[in-house]
C-alpha cells in the first residue's frame, strides 16, 4: 500500500505520521487558496493510484494546536460528528510541545468533498485557533 498525505502544517521533520509512507509539505496556512492548489493535487494523485469516488476510503484529516483547551473542543466537535480520533503529543527530547489531532472519516470521496470538508475544517481551526494541516489516506 501506498499512503500519500501533502499536509500544510508544520515542517516534515516536526510532523509525525500515523501510517506509513507520507509525502509531506511545507508552512502552516490556515486560508483555502492553498488548500484548495493542494488538494487538486493530491486528489490527481490518488486518480493515479486508482481511487475514484466509487472506492471506500478512510481519509485522516490533521490539525496541530499548542493548547490543550482549544484541542479538547475540536476532539468534542469531530467526536459529536462521527470521527474518528487519535491524539498525539509530540514531544523533543523531553518535552512535550503540542497536540496533534488525526480525525479519520471513511466514505465515497470526490474533489469537490474532500474541498468542502478541507473549508469547513479551515474555518473550524480558524474559530478554534488551532492549524488544519490537510489530509492524506494511505492507498488501496
Amino acid at each position: 500500500m501506498i499512503g500519500i498525505l501533502l499536509p500544510v502544517g508544520r515542517a516534515a521533520a516536526e510532523t509525525r505520521s500515523v501510517r506509513p509512507q507520507h509525502a509531506m509539505a511545507e508552512a502552516p496556512i490556515n486560508t483555502m487558496d492553498k488548500h484548495a492548489t493542494l488538494n487538486a493535487e493530491l486528489w490527481r494523485l490518488w486518480k493515479e493510484h486508482g481511487v475514484t469516488e466509487h472506492v471506500v476510503l478512510a481519509v485522516d484529516f490533521r490539525f496541530y494546536t499548542a493548547h490543550k483547551p482549544n484541542a479538547d473542543a475540536l476532539i468534542a466537535i469531530l467526536l459529536k460528528a462521527g470521527f474518528t480520533i487519535v491524539h498525539n503529543r509530540p514531544r523533543t527530547v523531553l518535552i512535550f510541545r503540542g497536540h496533534e489531532i488525526i480525525a479519520t472519516e471513511r466514505g465515497h470521496w470526490t474533489l469537490g468533498r474532500l474541498q468542502a470538508r478541507a473549508r469547513e475544517f479551515v474555518e473550524l481551526g480558524n474559530k478554534l485557533k488551532l492549524l488544519y494541516e490537510g489530509f492524506g489516506a494511505e492507498m488501496p
